[in-house]
């Protein structure tokens, strides 16, 4: 069996280091694994090192930007795409694989390639769009959820995200949530001296859906309470969206070299030791696997009472819940600056994130949908 993946970016993000565990497994268990990137980068370097055969794929996202400036980059992108499309359909038919994989939503040119050449295709839903990363559908949602009943398996991230796209029962939708590797393989537990400094930080792509910008004036007047704490934000986004918040910062007395603004982390997790609580301010996360990666390090999430975050986030037992974004570090902060609660949270993050998010639990589901799609359908498709 040969399957072919596909992804829309070669940075090292969630959905990346998701799709990763999954072709290591199935490359280890004997089936032939491709996986197309539209350009070079970090994702690409990892894959060669680990013997995985890639192909580069010249394609744009289906999805684009609200406003006209994305409305006329949406229309660029998809002539682009459809004169683009006999060399990306030849380029894919001729790598002669049994299953398309595409992992991720905003891209449709999985799906149609594999209409034309009749080989099943898995769709993986890792975010809303709109919701999370403020992209617009091209000829709207009810066109791409029809494309989703169409395809041979479609796998949902959350309970949020299958809710969102298949309210209605679907034999072919299965909902795994994405399982990851021990990250804290020593047990590393998070401590807070009595009277010591508390570190709060940020981590992923900076955008105003990802509410950044409320996590800051929530911190602002944490400030208040407690002067001695630091607030981190580690990733890169939307220029514009970065230097206003870091001139809120600079603007306000408080926050002055209160904030520090990390960038791009190639590897991030070696400062992970150096917070106590992770912020998690998206205002509609899909899933969350910096959620569970914080909690790997016994460090708790404070994170919105909706979506993916809803469903990882058990309320004073790994973590605390709001719906008041710019109060919420105000008022927990009582039970933020109580050690002995610390301590019982910092357990039950690593006992919770471990025994519910297990990479090998997680491959072995996606493996068995796999196995079911190749054992129905064989390599063609009516």
């Amino acid at each position: 069996m040969t399957i072919f993946f596909i992804t829309h970016y070669s940075g090292l993000y969630g959905a990346n280091r998701s799709l990763f565990s999954i072709v290591s497994f199935l490359k280890n268990r004997g089936i032939k694994v491709k996986v197309g990137l539209p350009f070079a980068g970090d994702f690409f370097e990892l894959l060669r090192s680990n013997g995985i055969e890639c192909i580069l794929l010249k394609f744009k996202y289906s999805c684009f930007s609200k406003g006209l400036k994305g409305l006329v980059r949406g229309i660029l992108y998809t002539l682009y795409d459809i004169w683009r499309f006999p060399a990306l359909l030849k380029q894919i038919k001729s790598e002669k694989a049994d299953i398309i994989y595409s992992n991720s939503s905003v891209f449709y040119h999985g799906y149609f390639v594999s209409r034309i050449l009749k080989i099943p295709h898995i769709w993986h839903l890792r975010e809303f769009g709109l919701e999370d990363y403020e992209l617009l559908r091209p000829f709207g949602k009810k066109f791409f959820l029809k494309l989703l009943r169409k395809s041979e398996a479609v796998i949902a991230i959350s309970k949020s995200i299958k809710n969102y796209y298949l309210q209605n029962n679907n034999p072919n939708c299965f909902m795994v949530y994405n399982g990851l590797p021990n990250l804290n393989p020593n047990g590393f537990i998070p401590k807070i001296k009595q009277g010591g400094t508390i570190g709060f930080f940020i981590i992923g792509h900076i955008s105003p859906s990802k509410g950044q910008m409320e996590a800051i004036k929530a911190f602002e007047r944490f400030l208040c309470l407690d002067d001695k704490a630091l607030l981190s934000i580690i990733g890169n986004g939307d220029e514009h969206y970065v230097n206003s918040l870091k001139r809120y910062c600079e603007d306000s007395s408080l926050l002055k070299n209160k904030v520090n603004f990390m960038g791009y982390l190639k590897n991030p997790y070696e400062q992970f030791k150096n917070f106590n609580y992770m912020l998690m301010y998206s205002k509609m996360e899909g899933f969350g696997r910096v959620t569970i990666e914080s909690m790997q390090w016994g460090i708790p999430v404070i994170g919105l009472n909706n979506a993916g975050t809803s469903e990882l986030v058990i309320d004073n037992y790994n973590g605390y819940l709001f719906s008041d974004p710019e109060s919420a570090l105000e008022i927990l902060f009582p039970k933020l600056i109580n050690m002995d609660n610390y301590n019982k949270l910092t357990k039950n993050c690593i006992e919770y994130a471990t025994q519910n998010f297990s990479e090998v639990n997680y491959c072995f589901e996606i493996s068995k949908i796999v196995n079911m799609v190749f054992i129905k359908y064989g390599r063609k498709i009516n």
